[in-house]
């Protein structure tokens, strides 16, 4: 069981992940706001694709480790 201690350091953390994604998103909005033509380059589009896809990879790699870890916890019950 979760000690109070434990509890205030996880939701601590879940605000620091909640606001680096809001971040995240703003400056995208914001870079798309100044450079509307930003993705008519083709070189920079194919760079904004990779970021993009490397933080979609690991959001998928978290999802599959929280899965596994549900997997382990069923398991061992």
């Amino acid at each position: 069981m979760a000690t109070v201690d434990h509890v205030a350091d996880a939701e601590g953390m879940f605000c620091e992940i909640k606001s680096a994604s809001d971040s995240f998103i703003f400056r995208l909005e914001h870079c798309f706001a100044l450079y509307p033509d930003f993705l008519t380059n083709v070189e920079i589009e194919a760079k904004v694709i990779a970021a993009l896809q490397k933080a979609e990879s690991y959001i998928v790699h978290l999802k599959e480790q929280h899965r596994q870890h549900l997997l382990e916890t069923t398991n061992s019950q």
